[in-house]
Parts: C-alpha cells; structure tokens; sequence
C-alpha cells in the first residue's frame, strides 16, 4: 500500500486554478522529489498533504487514511515549511528538549540531529542569533525529534550553504536507510535531487508531466545521441539522414545503432575515427518537460 496516495486532487482560487487533476503515489521507504519551477504547484500539493489547505475536489490518503479525519496521523509524519518560524529570545537548546518531551522522547534526543546538521555549536544561542540557513536546519531537526515514518518537506535546502545540503542529504539517506523513513521532498531543482531521490515527479502548472525512477527518467528522455568523427562527414552525414555539426556527424539514437553506422560508412567508403553517444543531462530534461526550452 502506498503510504501517500493523491487522485484526482484540484485546487482552485476563484478562476485560478492552481492544480488541474493531479495522480500520485510515494511507496513507504523511497525518497521521492516533486520538483517543478516556482508557480508549478508544488507548495498547494504539500500544503493539502499537510492538512492546511484541502483540494477543491479529489482525494488524499495518508497512510490509508484520510489526513483531516484521522489527526492521530500527525504522530507520525512530519512537515517541514519552507519558511520556519520559531521564538526569538528562546535558546536553541531549551526548545529542542521542550520539543522532545512534548512528543514523548528522551530530553537529550535532539542533540543527534544538531550534530548530523552542524549545529552543536548554536545549542546556546537565542534563534535570534541563526541565519536563515541556521533557521532552516533547526526547523528539519526539529520535525525528526518523533521519528517521523514520513516527513513532508517544502524546498527544505533552500537557505542552505552547499556544505549544509551535503549534511541534509547524509542525514536523509541515513533515515531511509537505518529507519526506512519516507520522504516526500519539493524541490525546482532536479539537478540537486539526483543525489538522494529514489523518485522523481516532475509538475509544471498545476499538472504532473513526469513520474518515474531518476535513472528511468534519465534514460526514457535524454534524447541520446551519436555523434561520429569521420574523413567523411558529409557523404556519412546524407547516407544516415543525420547532421554536421562542428564537423562531426550527429544522428539522434533511435534513428541508428552502431552497426548501421558501420553499414553506412563501408557503403559509402568513410572511415570511423571515433563514435561518441551523448545524452541530455538532467537539466535539460527538466527544461524540456516543463517548457523552459
């Protein structure tokens, strides 16, 4: 059974309408992204998931269960948003262990999370004194205080250094691994989810243009391609039906294979100096899916 389940979901404001019928699943145990360009509806997605917005039509499961009917279900998924918010003049460390006692665990429990984010050295300071970036990482350790079997995060890197992310990421693949944690993760860069998405769910307004395994994603629509160094490049060229370009022959994958090639230069007397297959990358693949080409 999944453990999130989305059918049908549609959110309108007046005419507006932000998410257009959207169909998911997330499996217990994956890392799954939902990645798409800002205005894409990753946040509305989060937020009905989360139990602050509910769709205009469509269904939610959590678990198997209806998040709005069931709130016992808060105990065991945790959200984390893209902007926290947390007492000024109160000390990190006081509400870390005020946060760990209200959600039943030992007081000094949070202390594993300051470390696995770098924040041991902040543990005495008022969140006054955190940088956003700082802000951001209290506010992950603080939703993994219960244990969550599913955290929901909004861009939870967004203020964060490269350094910081790499520790976010480490942290994310330990839980799965050692807990079998799931997360569900927004995020408008694809490129950055490579290194912990097991899955990845591609939207671009209001619609899911792509749900799949990143390395299927990866290969189902890199447009790879050959490009072939030739003493002939135009002869070659013409018998392919390909291109030249930079004095390389280009030809699209699935309009040859390495043996047609062979085939064709003997036909028409060129030889092979080097053949080259050259895929799109990720980003690429994120600008064609939702249209930033």
């Amino acid at each position: 059974m999944p453990i999130i389940e989305a059918k049908g979901l549609r959110k309108r404001y007046g005419s507006f309408e932000a998410l257009k019928g959207i169909d998911f699943e997330v499996q217990e145990g994956k890392v799954v992204a939902l990645v798409g360009p800002n205005g894409a509806g990753k946040t509305t997605t989060l937020k009905i998931l989360s139990g602050f917005l509910r769709p205009t039509e469509g269904k939610v499961s959590i678990m198997g269960k209806d998040p709005w009917s069931h709130p016992e279900l808060k105990k065991d998924v945790a959200y984390i948003l893209d902007r926290p918010n947390f007492p000024p003049h109160v000390k990190v460390k006081d509400f870390l262990r005020e946060a760990a006692l209200m959600v039943g665990e030992a007081p000094d429990v949070g202390e594993e999370y300051l470390k696995a984010l770098g924040l041991q050295e902040y543990a005495q300071s008022s969140f006054s004194k955190l940088s956003a970036g700082n802000m951001q990482k209290f506010a992950i350790a603080v939703a993994l205080l219960r244990r969550p079997k599913l955290v929901v995060a909004d861009e939870p890197s967004s203020n964060l250094d490269p350094g910081a992310r790499a520790q976010l990421y480490d942290l994310i693949i330990k839980l799965r691994k050692e807990n079998g944690t799931t997360f569900f993760i927004s995020s408008h860069v694809l490129t950055e989810m490579e290194k912990v998405a097991d899955e990845v769910i591609i939207m671009a307004e209001g619609q899911i243009k792509a749900q799949a395994p990143l390395g299927q994603l990866a290969s189902s629509l890199s447009g790879s391609s050959f490009r072939i160094t030739t003493d002939k490049p135009e002869l070659l060229a013409e018998a392919l039906k390909g291109q030249v370009v930079e004095g390389k022959v280009v030809i699209g994958e699935q309009s040859a294979s390495l043996s047609t090639i062979d085939e064709a230069a003997k036909r028409v007397g060129a030889r092979i100096i080097s053949v080259e297959r050259v895929g799109s990358s990720l980003d690429e693949i994120f600008k064609k899916l939702v249209g930033e080409e």
